[in-house]
């Protein structure tokens, strides 16, 4: 019963949590380089 409810769960919730840091990492990574940049300039 909770195999099937958590297995679930944990593949939603991979997805989303997949693409929530994917997104988070994207937009660190391109703000960190903006200043990396700008710090060398």
């Amino acid at each position: 019963m909770l195999g099937n409810r958590v297995r679930g769960f944990t593949l939603v919730e991979l997805l989303i949590v997949l693409t929530v840091i994917s997104i988070f990492l994207g937009i660190v990574g391109f703000r960190y380089s903006k200043q990396d940049s700008i710090s060398m300039d």
